[in-house]
């Protein structure tokens, strides 16, 4: 097999349209290069094994695996999650919702949360890693509850993750009262599953349909988690871009004061909470 340069590798990459920087990340973090040492030294030729795990990487990208998926992991915050088949990746526009938790808690490092629908566990390790919170990631797919007991560790003993559905009784039972609910909950609605990206469709279904309308999680976590809460305590939600005002009003409808919001980094109103 005829050995690639750094130069071959710019070349294809400058070819790849609008994927070329997922294929650039692709290539700099298999052969575990910066940028520019590919740019600076062209005539460098690529070790056989380095060369066939980067065409098999750049062959599974090509047939509809998400990039987070082939590389194992993804960035959240400034940590580094495990990732693959059966997990939601995670993404930017989760900091919202828990950056309005933190505004919503007073004293915030004494506080217990449950994180619902927990997955991958960036928010629990965020808020037990940077916010000193202790809680629960409950999480009910065994895919995904395998990447979310290797991320946990990370949270050093601050969270416990729990396998099973958030509704069961089971769970329930096992979560104590709460300073904190809070949850990233399936919210894609039947309409827009149709139109999604073949890479997003490849993550977990039952981690993005929230049913006919994309409510239907809401509804339900308000209504059963309003008597896990203490008095006085938010529950927070991250939401589809046009949901804020629909998810406010089934908490208005459950009995929760004092409404909050909080917009993501490109301005979308993309986190609501409510205080029981």
């Amino acid at each position: 097999m005829e050995l690639l340069t750094y130069k071959d590798i710019s070349d294809f990459l400058r070819g790849c349209g609008e994927e070329k920087s997922e294929y650039t990340i692709l290539a700099l973090e298999t052969l575990g290069i910066p940028r520019q040492t590919l740019l600076l030294h062209p005539e460098r030729q690529v070790k056989s094994a380095a060369q066939k795990l980067l065409y098999e990487n750049f062959e599974k990208f090509k047939n509809g695996t998400p990039l987070q998926y082939v590389l194992g992991k993804w960035e959240f915050l400034g940590r580094d999650y495990n990732v693959g088949d059966g997990v939601l990746i995670p993404r930017e526009d989760t900091g919202a919702v828990i950056e309005l938790a933190a505004e919503m808690l007073s004293d915030i490092q004494n506080k217990t949360f449950a994180d619902l629908g927990s997955g991958s566990g960036c928010i629990a390790v965020t808020l037990a890693c940077d916010y000193k919170m202790s809680g629960f990631a409950v999480e009910r797919s065994e895919k995904a509850f395998s990447y979310l007991s290797k991320n946990i560790k990370m949270a050093e003993g601050r969270v416990d993750s729990l396998l099973g559905d958030m509704f069961s009784k089971e769970i329930l039972e096992k979560l104590p009262r709460l300073d904190l609910v809070i949850s990233n909950p399936p919210y894609i609605t039947k309409e827009e599953m149709q139109g999604l990206d073949k890479r997003v469709l490849n993550e977990p279904k039952e981690a993005l349909f929230g049913g006919e309308d994309g409510l239907d999680y809401y509804r339900e976590i308000a209504r059963v988690y309003k008597d896990k809460l203490k008095v006085g305590a938010p529950i927070c939600f991250e939401v589809g871009f046009r949901q804020a005002d629909d998810v406010l009003e089934i908490l208005k409808n459950e009995g929760y004061k004092n409404p909050q919001e909080k917009k993501d980094f490109s301005g979308k109103r993309r986190a609501v909470g409510a205080f029981k």
